[in-house]
Formats: C-alpha cells, sequence, structure tokens
C-alpha cells in the first residue's frame, strides 16, 4: 500500500467513497471483506489491489441468483492472471472471457477500475 493508505479499507475507500463502503449490501463492500482476507501486501502492489477490487465486483455482480459454469481461481487468493477467462500482461489484466459462462446481472460500475 501507498504511504497514504493505512489499510486495505482506505485505499478502496480512495476508490469509491467511504460512503459505499459503510453499505453492508454493497458489491464494494464485499469485495472489500474478501480482499481483506486473501489480499498479500506483499505480493501485490495498490495496482493488482485495484484490479482484484474491481473483478471481484464483477463476480459478485454476476453471481447474485446463480453460479457460473466455470469459476476456476475466482476468489481465491491465487493470482487472478491464472483464473478463468482472465487475461493478463505483466500482470496488468487485458481482456475477460466469459462468453457463455452463465453470468447473469449487470456489469458492475467498479469495472471501470481495470
Amino acid at each position: 500500500l501507498g504511504p497514504t493508505h493505512q489499510s486495505i479499507a482506505d485505499f478502496i475507500a480512495s476508490l469509491v467513497g467511504e460512503e459505499v463502503l459503510a453499505n453492508t449490501d454493497s458489491l464494494a463492500f464485499r469485495a472489500l471483506k474478501w480482499l481483506e482476507e486473501t489480499h498479500d501486501e506483499d505480493r501485490y502492489g495498490n495496482d493488482r489491489l485495484r484490479q482484484r477490487f474491481a473483478i471481484a465486483c464483477l463476480y459478485f455482480a454476476t453471481t447474485k441468483s446463480s453460479e457460473w459454469k466455470n469459476s476456476d481461481g475466482w476468489m481465491t487468493a491465487t493470482d487472478e492472471c491464472t483464473w478463468y477467462g482472465v487475461a493478463c500482461h505483466n500482470h496488468d489484466l487485458v481482456a475477460l472471457n466469459l462468453t457463455d459462462n452463465g453470468l447473469e446481472g449487470v456489469i458492475p460500475w467498479e469495472i471501470t477500475f481495470l
């Protein structure tokens, strides 16, 4: 984390705002809780933290009524670049291919953090 952020929550709040994180029903809140449980600060910097946050929000937004057909790696502590349907270059997410994977819901605005 950067010198201005004392915690993962501080960093995510700088992206979405504290009021969003205060809503325990929000995608951002759910993604933050997942990050706090799985994020390794020594392994991932702010760019990767933002990336993991964005795709966690995508997952939570599109699994409300059903599970994906293939969710290999998703929502685990493993490198997100190894997750099903995620393509990266130098650990920067460059493409998502989740076609015909059973996603249901609305693509969340947090995806703009990619």
